[in-house]
């Protein structure tokens, strides 16, 4: 894509996972598939794309830039574990442009020039989550802490608890029969590892904020 508005994000992770995907905005281009220009994703696992009529491509040419507009974006993994999606190589209007990372997940806005956006994920097809956006949003709830926003996954022999922007007070770990087999306290952070071993069984964590509340995940060890 030869167009001076352009820029790139990148998916990163601590297992070596690498996907980049392009946004350029052009007068020339248009929200269809233009040939020649949108390059169609032809990763079956672990990318990060933009999306055209409901499909992920890895190359977008979008209409002459505007700071309304909003970018779905979709991402792909094989494997549960901490992300990261930066942006580099911005040219034309996005070297002075603002550009976000919309959450809907954890309902934060973050500002990619300021730094990577690190994050934790289930592995699996997510459509819905993220957006490009251009415009700082006046008000952002950051401290929903709920079911739908708290991530709880296997890595390895550990369970991995991740709660956003909200920093948990304890964590307690019950089998099906409800006996409790791991708690901790005095966390005060927002990501905590517990080791559970390699037994095959179904696990309920029980996450509690002092501040928010507390939030119950089912998750299989």
């Amino acid at each position: 894509m030869e167009d001076p508005n352009t820029f790139k994000l990148n998916l990163t992770s601590t297992n070596g996972v690498f996907s980049q995907m392009v946004l350029g905005y052009s007068p020339e281009y248009t929200l269809g598939v233009d040939d020649g220009i949108d390059g169609f994703n032809i990763n079956s696992t672990n990318y990060l794309c933009s999306t055209i009529e409901g499909a992920a491509y890895v190359i977008q040419g979008r209409p002459e830039f505007s700071a309304t507009d909003i970018v779905p974006l979709q991402y792909k993994i094989e494997n549960a574990d901490q992300y990261s999606i930066a942006i580099e190589q911005l040219s034309g209007v996005f070297t002075t442009q603002d550009v976000f990372l919309k959450d809907k997940l954890t309902n934060t806005i973050h500002d990619l020039k300021s730094g990577p956006y690190d994050f934790g994920s289930e592995s699996g097809n997510f459509k819905e989550r993220f957006e490009v956006v251009y415009e700082s949003p006046l008000a952002v709830n950051q401290n929903s802490f709920n079911e739908n926003n708290v991530v709880v996954y296997k890595q390895n022999q550990e369970l991995v608890v991740n709660t956003g922007k909200i920093p948990m007070s304890n964590v307690k770990v019950y089998d099906i029969r409800g006996r409790l087999l791991i708690a901790k306290d005095h966390i005060d952070a927002t990501q905590v590892k517990l080791f559970t071993g390699t037994t095959q069984e179904v696990l309920l964590v029980k996450i509690t904020s002092d501040s928010y509340g507390t939030v119950t995940k089912k998750v299989v060890n």
